[in-house]
């Protein structure tokens, strides 16, 4: 279903946030969601208890969130390649009328601690949904 997807990411000295168009689908109870950042081609899957962002195009990335569990993560532009691990502090899916809400808690080595608020509404119900800490 298209839809769209916004995410709202925190650390230590920034904080952003980006609504973008999204395809969302649920196959074999895994939810998928396809989108472009700044042109590059990025896919959000979430299955069981891992979430995955995947990203390819002007910057490669592979992130991969597992609650309570340190995972390797990639990033790569211009030919350097940065390999770091991220411990998952908090993992919380909730589904909701036209989508999902996800907040992710994670520490690396490289950005410090970072909160990850992610939601998905469909372009159908217009539902939104609001964060509470």
């Amino acid at each position: 279903m298209k839809g769209f997807l916004t995410i709202a990411s925190e650390g230590a000295n920034y904080s952003e946030e980006i609504t973008v168009p999204a395809e969302i689908d649920a196959l074999g109870g895994a939810v998928r969601v396809a989108y472009y950042l700044d042109g590059d081609k990025c896919l959000l899957t979430v299955a069981g208890d891992t979430v995955t962002q995947y990203r390819k195009g002007g910057i490669d990335t592979v992130l991969k969130f597992v609650a309570g569990a340190e995972t390797p993560c990639t990033v790569s532009s211009g030919g350097l390649e940065t390999h770091f691990s991220a411990y998952t502090e908090r993992l919380l899916y909730k589904e909701t009328v036209g989508g999902f809400t996800l907040d992710i808690r994670y520490k690396s080595e490289i950005n410090g601690v970072v909160r990850l608020k992610i939601k998905t509404t469909c372009a159908e119900t217009g539902a939104k949904e609001i964060y509470e800490d």
